[in-house]
């Protein structure tokens, strides 16, 4: 009985040194690649970088605004796979393409870049002011600079325009 006894025990021994030296060559699974990706981009005028532009994306549960940098480049991070539009936003800027719709899917990004330029503002606002303690009336360049009075009242009274 002390044989079968010590024959069950080094049995026993031996299963679990083969178990335990075959885990240790066992390779672990593959992890999986990440879920989420960057998109990055570039927004120019006349071939440089505009810093300053705010850049919007939506789609896929994604809602955030980044700003150009000084080279114009600009980066959003942790985006999943999904359809996505971008938009830049600056006063006194026009862009084109006005938006980007980019598909991610399973790695990053680069997309085109968008173009820049500057608003030309072109005529003239009339508007009233009594400023100089009379109601005068003024013009100004669309972009709210050369003001002009075009009048000289002393008296005070309503203008229509």
């Amino acid at each position: 009985m002390k044989s079968l006894n010590c024959v069950l025990k080094c049995s026993i021994m031996i299963l679990v040194i083969l178990s335990v030296s075959c885990s240790e060559d066992e390779k672990s699974p593959t992890e999986p690649g990440p879920t989420n990706y960057t998109i990055t981009g570039k927004i120019l005028e006349n071939g440089a970088g505009i810093s300053g532009v705010s850049v919007n994306i939506k789609g896929t549960g994604v809602d955030e605004t980044v700003t150009t940098n000084e080279n114009g480049s600009y980066t959003f991070t942790n985006i999943p796979d999904g359809t996505y539009e971008i938009t830049p936003v600056k006063s006194g800027f026009i862009f084109s393409p006005s938006k980007i719709i980019t598909v991610i899917s399973g790695s990053d990004e680069t997309v085109q870049n968008i173009t820049a330029a500057i608003i030309q503002s072109e005529g003239k606002i009339a508007f009233t002011s009594n400023r100089d303690g009379n109601n005068e009336i003024y013009v100004m360049d669309a972009d709210g600079s050369n003001q002009t009075r075009l009048t000289d009242r002393q008296d005070n009274k309503k203008i229509f325009i």
